[in-house]
């Protein structure tokens, strides 16, 4: 009796240990090449937010960076270089809204930094979490419903 019972307990195990693997493996396809995938298809956007902003005056280069898997889901990360007495709130603001109203999705996570290398202290950083906290209430309010869900 005592051995069909660790026997019992043995392929009880090793069920749920299958049981999660599966699980796991059902995940990852949703991080892996579909995301990958939707995460190309988003680079074009995240190319056109970042033309529109090293246009803007009083920016001298601009990066963008959209990522959407296990690390970073639903990131967006904006990095500007001004010119020396470039208006630094302008624009955090120019970026967020670009960001905001874009095609980008999903989008959990606005990060923006502007740096002005002739005076290192006038840097100005602003970071949007949009899962939690107030700051999706701010952003809809400041700029209207993302146009996309």
């Amino acid at each position: 009796m005592l051995q069909v019972f660790r026997k019992s307990r043995i392929l009880t195990s090793v069920a749920a240990c299958l049981a999660v693997l599966a699980l796991v493996l059902a995940g990852c396809e949703q991080v892996g090449p579909k995301s990958q995938k939707h995460e190309e298809d988003m680079t074009p956007i995240a190319t056109q937010i970042q033309t529109q902003l090293a246009a803007e005056p009083g920016v001298t280069t601009a990066k963008v960076i959209y990522q959407n898997n296990l690390n970073a889901p639903g990131m967006v990360s904006v990095s500007l270089t001004a010119e020396p007495g470039a208006d630094m709130r302008t624009l955090v603001d120019a970026a967020g809204k670009l960001v905001w109203q874009s095609r980008l999705t999903p989008i959990s996570t606005i990060s923006i930094g502007v740096a002005d290398p002739a005076n290192p202290a006038r840097g100005q950083a602003q970071d949007y979490n949009l899962v939690t906290g107030d700051d999706k209430a701010q952003l809809e309010q400041q700029w209207g419903p993302r146009p996309v869900k």
